[in-house]
């Protein structure tokens, strides 16, 4: 499950808010380590390794079956595009949500990119040519 989240939560997470989720999946890991670690300790000071035994299978129990109500998030792909110069930034947003497959985009005009989420099951051979010709080039999907 350790190695699953960060995948599911970079698939789940809106493009602009990814790093953050990442961020806090990752200091929530070494928060439950130590935590953990601190637990465990006070349990051996105790010498009460049976309650601790108890409870590690208690969360594990509630974590799997959490686990079972999560519904695997949709396989996007991720796509950086260079903004055409000639465009207005909004109406181009537009017109790039507007194709099929197309499911976020969002632009950063400073840097003159826009990070877009795609779903290639849903990209077929005219959705390709609208998007050539929104980007004034071949966009390889």
């Amino acid at each position: 499950m350790e190695a699953l989240l960060p995948s599911w939560l970079s698939k789940a997470a809106p493009i602009q808010s990814k790093a953050t989720a990442m961020g806090v999946n990752a200091s929530s890991q070494f928060l439950g380590a130590f935590f953990g670690g601190v637990t465990g300790g006070q349990l051996l000071l105790l010498n009460n390794t049976a309650l601790g035994w108890s409870i590690l299978t208690g969360l594990a129990i509630v974590w799997l079956l959490i686990s079972f109500g999560l519904a695997q998030p949709r396989y996007l792909s991720s796509m950086v595009l260079r903004l055409p110069e000639h465009k207005q930034t909004d109406e181009w947003t537009s017109q790039l949500l507007a194709i099929r497959g197309i499911e976020e985009v969002v632009v950063m005009s400073d840097q003159q990119v826009a990070y877009v989420k795609v779903d290639k099951q849903q990209i077929d051979d005219a959705t390709r040519q609208d998007l050539t010709q929104l980007l004034g080039k071949e966009v390889a999907i």
